[in-house]
């Protein structure tokens, strides 16, 4: 009994606290170096709700904080109809975004809250924006849900190191379906595909990863210090880590695609009514639901069926957000390109020389004339002496020119078009970007 009431208590705080999944800590970048921490005060946000979904967000921010509410009451609908299982009270609070930060939320009485940063806090830009909102949102509500589902029996399947793929999976695949039918951009689910697919290559070039067993999951539960010693750097164990994300997905995404939805329906329904849970029935559920070939995948999952399996859906995606480079709004031009622009071209066909590009500011060092001249992190570079960018590389040819007078340098901050003097782009890390 106390042992089963620690699991209940270790499960509570961590799917309570915003940043204590390891998925959470990723988007927040945790694992970086030279990470700054801020607490979030929601005493001092806006806030709207409807039913089970808040939104805390910043005095001008409405339509946006409205826009992402719309987008929660349908995470919900689609969690309850697609997994069946309960969305429970969670929200998001809108926050301006620093380089370098972590936000953490203090855990809230009843609620699940996590922060989404954003460079604008008046709308969605960038692909990552897009994907935290669509995707990852989605991905940890959908965990937490299935802690729930199943937690009053004890076992934790989110959480223990065994039964980890079954949350973590089903949370990615329902991720991924919601982007699929709700995120304004395909530029979300191409993105995610890439991430997977250069992961999966990674473990298994380096770490000769070529079967993964879905049950030893690299995650920060359980075994840390145990994972620690094997993997000496932390890049390492994230490859290792967001591979088997990737590998979880693709098993459930698989067998969807092959059996249907309809029998995952069946296997979450069936490990609801499990009554002590273990790997033994956990087998059986799937075996009768889904064949035994789906059992022995579990601890025998091919790489490379799973890279083709990705290969596939991300060239079924491309022609998609191609298109979306011709998009009248420029967000989703600017997701779109970010998203192509990162695919491997050993790999994929991409050109994007026809697209028209400029630069944003993707860092920039204090202490530096361009610096001290105004330029700031997330600028993004519009006109400079009075020539309008619209080739990144072009642009990039220039930047180390000492300019005696100071040129006119205008960029775009947080949709607002701002003039600035500079002698020098010296300390400034560029990112292309789409016009």
């Amino acid at each position: 009994m106390i042992k089963r009431l620690e699991k209940v208590l270790i499960c509570l705080s961590i799917l309570l606290s915003a940043g204590g999944c390891v998925y959470t800590a990723m988007i927040s970048g945790m694992l970086g170096e030279g990470i700054k921490q801020v607490k979030v005060n929601l005493k001092t946000k806006e806030l709207v709700e409807e039913g089970n979904n808040r939104v805390y967000y910043l005095s001008g921010s409405e339509a946006l904080a409205q826009s992402v509410l719309e987008v929660l009451v349908e995470q919900e609908k689609m969690l309850n109809d697609y997994l069946g299982l309960d969305p429970g009270r969670f929200g998001v609070v809108i926050i301006q975004k620093e380089p370098k930060t972590r936000y953490i939320v203090e855990p809230q009485r009843k609620w699940t809250v996590f922060p989404v940063g954003l460079e604008n806090v008046q709308e969605l830009c960038h692909a990552s924006e897009f994907w935290t909102l669509y995707h990852a949102m989605t991905h940890e509500r959908t965990e937490g849900a299935v802690t729930r589902g199943l937690i009053e029996k004890g076992d934790l399947y989110c959480f223990n190191r065994e039964t980890r793929w079954i949350g973590d999976g089903l949370a990615e695949l329902l991720g991924f379906r919601f982007s699929a039918k709700y995120s304004p951009t395909s530029a979300v689910n191409l993105s995610e595909l890439e991430s997977w697919h250069e992961k999966i290559k990674e473990s298994q070039d380096k770490w000769h990863y070529h079967r993964h067993n879905l049950k030893d999951f690299k995650a920060l539960c359980g075994r840390f210090k145990e994972v620690k010693k094997r993997f000496s750097f932390m890049r390492d164990y994230t490859t290792i880590m967001s591979a088997r994300y990737g590998m979880s997905f693709y098993y459930w995404a698989s067998m969807e695609e092959e059996l249907g939805q309809q029998t995952v329906r069946e296997i979450v329904d069936k490990l609801k009514a499990v009554q002590d849970p273990n790997n033994g029935n956990i087998e059986k559920v799937i075996r009768n639901a889904a064949g035994q070939n789906y059992v022995e995948r579990i601890e025998n999952l091919s790489a490379d069926e799973a890279l083709e399996f990705l290969n596939k859906s991300i060239r079924h995606l491309i022609p998609k957000v191609r298109e979306e480079l011709s998009n009248n709004q420029r967000p989703m031009r600017i997701a779109a390109y970010e998203v192509l622009h990162r695919l491997d071209k050993d790999i994929f066909d991409i050109d994007l020389s026809d697209i028209a590009t400029t630069a944003r500011i993707a860092d920039i060092a204090p202490d530096t004339p361009a610096y001290h001249a105004g330029l700031r992190y997330g600028d993004i570079i519009e006109y400079v002496d009075g020539d309008l960018v619209e080739s990144f590389d072009e642009f990039s040819e220039n930047t180390d020119c000492f300019h005696e007078p100071a040129i006119e340098v205008k960029v775009l901050r947080r949709g607002t078009m701002q003039s600035l003097k500079l002698q020098s782009f010296a300390g400034c890390k560029f990112q292309p970007i789409a016009r």
